[in-house]
């Protein structure tokens, strides 16, 4: 997957102006889906954010293969 190191860091930014008080790090995760496909037969692959001090998963979407 290829991400934009500037909009990487803008959403950074953003999420840390925003949750940093609760949350001091994130953890960042992939996962390739066993078994289940897309609407065009490829693998589902998905990226998680978790807050390390309050465990809340701040999104999960499906990633392009």
């Amino acid at each position: 997957m290829r991400v934009d190191p500037a909009a990487l860091d803008q959403a950074l930014g953003s999420w840390n102006a925003l949750w940093a008080p609760r949350d001091r790090s994130l953890a960042i995760d992939g996962k390739t889906l066993r078994g289940a496909t897309d609407e065009h037969g490829l693998q589902v692959h998905v990226m998680s954010a978790v807050g390390h001090e309050s465990k809340a998963a701040y999104t999960q979407k499906k990633s392009p293969a």
